[in-house]
């Protein structure tokens, strides 16, 4: 088989599984995680400063300030678990990435497979913390890290930075 064909072939089967994983992520009406109500404050607080609001110094703000950037259109618990989701769908796109870059295309697509079918990673996609965030981005940093090391791009070293760099800023 021709190697364009196999590629075309891993990356159909990691989409495969991110789909898969899309649709088994049940829709619910109440926030999950550890700490849900620390982030909702925070998200409260840098969006809508009030004196009375007491801003919990332990966490970093960038998760309350993107929570409450996307939240301000709709709800806070449905930017929250937006995040979750996509963080999820990215860790699963990753693993197939670092799975590719460290043993081959194929063992990509399985990576990616086995991730959408850990029941960690589905409940996590419906936390309201930023854990999945955080997951989302140490999986980008290790992904693009491996793929620089593999494939030739700067663009595998900036991808790898930015999941660096905001993995710093998140915990």
């Amino acid at each position: 088989m021709e190697a364009s064909f196999q590629n075309k072939i891993c990356v159909a089967t990691i989409l495969g599984a991110v789909l898969f994983a899309e649709l088994s992520i049940p829709s619910i009406d109440h926030p999950l995680g550890s700490d849900w109500g620390h982030y909702f404050t925070v998200a409260e607080y840098l969006w809508h400063p009030n004196p009375d609001i007491g801003y919990p110094d332990f966490r970093k703000p960038w998760f309350g300030w993107l929570m409450g950037a996307l939240g301000e259109g709709s709800t806070y618990l449905d930017a929250a678990q937006f995040l979750g989701r996509a963080s999820a769908l990215t860790m699963i796109v990753c693993s197939g990435i670092l799975a590719w870059a460290l043993a081959g295309r194929w063992s990509g697509g399985v990576a990616a497979w086995v991730m959408a079918g850990l029941p960690l990673v589905l409940d996590g996609a419906l936390w309201v913390n930023h854990y999945p965030l955080l997951g989302a981005a140490i999986g980008l940093a290790f992904a693009a890290g491996a793929a620089a090391s593999r494939w030739r791009g700067w663009w595998w070293v900036t991808l790898s930075a930015a999941g660096a760099g905001a993995s710093l800023v998140l915990d």
